[in-house]
């Protein structure tokens, strides 16, 4: 079992320290962690997979195809918030490893992930719980959603799959906040839940499902789990990744 505690977040059981949202260096240690645990990959790669004609539809997520070559009982226990889960997760999907089984010690039980994952008990969770496979879902930049992520709109459109979220035609000349669109991970297919946020944080609009959030305008703003991109952009897409994340987690949530 390899434990990251990242940031200041308590861990009462010997942990690699880390920052508290670890970068591509800081992470190298789950680059060897996973080596370790299999060394060679006999399973399709992501572009032999999408190459095939017979590609797997995504349908309900689904364990691992690695799982029978793992080596051990593996486990990447993560201590921190829900943007250090996100960074671990990414590095797991950009190296194609996914099939690693990642439980969470949040530093804040009330967080978006951790109520997603319905985490009330987290170190029983993280030690004895089981695999529970749930959609990854992730943006065009290659960022992993651990809990939410949100996409301001000053002007332009926010689609869930095929069906009108947020739209804003113009910009007012003063004082006028941009419409915002939030999206957390589902625990099954399709794989995202979008809404439309009012100024007060709340839900405007009735919730949407689909497999992909996409949207266009001008100077849209995007973050992942609190972490926002370094520049504006004129488009970006949510979308559910092929490979399913492997999370340990309480069977119960949604």
């Amino acid at each position: 079992m390899l434990i990251l505690r990242c940031g200041q977040a308590v861990c009462p059981v010997e942990s690699v320290d880390l920052p508290a949202v670890p970068g591509r260096r800081d992470l190298r240690v789950v680059d060897d962690y996973c080596a370790q645990a299999l060394p060679e990959d006999p399973t399709p790669s992501l572009d032999e997979m999408f190459r095939s004609p017979e590609a797997p539809h995504q349908g309900e997520p689904g364990p691992a195809p690695q799982a029978e070559y793992v080596q051990g009982d593996p486990r990447i226990v993560v201590v921190g918030s829900d943007a250090a889960l996100s960074a671990v997760l990414t590095r797991l999907m950009r190296r194609d490893s996914l099939w690693m089984p990642v439980a969470w010690v949040p530093d804040d039980v009330r967080s978006p992930a951790a109520v997603n994952f319905g985490i009330v008990d987290p170190w029983s969770v993280a030690f004895e719980g089981t695999v529970r496979p749930a959609p990854c879902i992730r943006d065009d930049a290659g960022v992993v959603v651990a809990g939410q992520a949100e996409i301001a709109v000053p002007v332009g459109e926010v689609v869930v799959d095929s069906q009108v979220l947020v739209s804003k035609v113009r910009k007012r000349r003063f004082f006028d906040a941009p419409a915002v669109a939030r999206l957390v991970p589902l625990m099954g297919a399709p794989g995202i839940a979008a809404t439309a946020v009012g100024r007060r944080g709340n839900a405007a609009s009735s919730i949407k499902t689909g497999r992909a959030v996409q949207a266009g305008g001008s100077g849209l703003l995007v973050s992942v789990d609190g972490v926002p991109r370094a520049r504006e952009v004129d488009k970006v897409t949510f979308y559910r990744h092929v490979r399913d994340l492997q999370i340990v987690r309480p069977g119960d949530c949604g």
